[in-house]
């Protein structure tokens, strides 16, 4: 069960580059259960809703760090994810992981991102770090994944899983390092395009 700590509806811009910014407490962060930024259209308008975090956002197990629905994510900042959490669960819209992002995945089907519904992923991050058992991109329902940056597996892990996704592209500067073992880096099911 999430509990839904804080929403924002009416916002259009969000912004987690100063800590004072921060509506919960870095106490609250770190909960079990805990959703830390929820974004939705709300019916009628069209404008989408951008969130950026320069920050540091830590969310413990059964988790989810920032979820949005037709908006645009830029993440430069680091997303700490406990175990079975999710870092940033998308609906439409665009993920941006900058080059200064960290991104670092706890154990048991964590997820970094989760695109669904065409979105459109874009990651230029060399530090990315996937732990057991879990993954570093799900993409579904024609969703799209373009990798620019560095990964490291564990054990058990999966870097990219798709079902029904578009497209996903490992360009000459994705560097996927599996330092364990029974390790998948792509995994597609239902369609989608793998380019390596």
């Amino acid at each position: 069960m999430i509990k839904i700590m804080s929403t924002w509806k009416k916002f259009s811009e969000i912004d987690n580059s100063y800590q004072e910014k921060k509506i919960l407490m870095a106490k609250e962060l770190v909960n079990p259960d805990c959703l830390w930024v929820v974004t939705e259209k709300i019916d009628g308008e069209n404008a989408s809703i951008n969130i950026t975090n320069d920050g540091t956002i830590t969310v413990g197990k059964n988790s989810l760090a920032i979820y949005s629905t037709d908006g645009n994510i830029l993440n430069n900042g680091t997303l700490n994810i406990g175990e079975n959490g999710v870092g940033i669960y998308s609906d439409g819209g665009n993920v941006n992981i900058s080059n200064t992002s960290n991104i670092n995945i706890g154990n048991n089907s964590a997820i970094g991102v989760y695109g669904i519904n065409g979105q459109k992923i874009q990651n230029d991050s060399n530090n990315i770090n996937i732990a057991n058992g879990s993954y570093g991109f799900i993409v579904e329902s024609g969703s799209n994944l373009t990798n620019n940056g560095a990964t490291v597996l564990g054990d058990n892990g999966i870097f990219v899983y798709g079902n029904g996704a578009g497209t996903i592209i490992n360009n000459t500067t994705g560097q996927i390092t599996a330092t364990g073992s029974d390790n998948i880096i792509f995994y597609t099911t239902n369609g989608g395009t793998i380019v390596n």
